[in-house]
């Protein structure tokens, strides 16, 4: 079981905070990072399918060819998996800067309908 000591000084938590800016555009932008990145790990699992395929070839039925391949196996379904994280998180983010955006864009219209100039 995992426990957290509460921070000593209220004024650097979350709920010390007076308000919390959300700033839809960053977080649009740290989305498509995490998709780069997604590509960029799933081409890292390729290359190393490809290589452990190149090594079995080189060394057909040698230790060394069954060891790479076992271990290229794992590695790769590791990889695989960060690869699939990292799409979920990006989804998330991007759903997270739409929903943040629609909220901006409900309380400007309301704000408008009372009369008020959204700042």
């Amino acid at each position: 079981m995992e426990s957290h000591s509460p921070h000593p000084d209220p004024d650097h938590t979350v709920a010390g905070m007076s308000q919390l800016q959300v700033i839809p555009e960053a977080l649009a932008q740290a989305a498509e990072v995490l998709r780069s990145e997604q590509d960029r790990v799933g081409r890292a699992a390729q290359a190393a399918g490809a290589a452990a395929e190149g090594i079995a070839t080189a060394l057909p039925g040698s230790s060394t060819a069954v060891a790479v391949g076992s271990t290229a196996t794992e590695v790769v379904a590791a990889v695989r998996a960060a690869a699939a994280e990292l799409a979920t998180l990006a989804v998330a983010l991007s759903a997270a800067a739409s929903h943040y955006l629609a909220v901006e864009q409900q309380a400007a219209e309301g704000l408008e309908r009372a009369g008020r100039r959204p700042s």
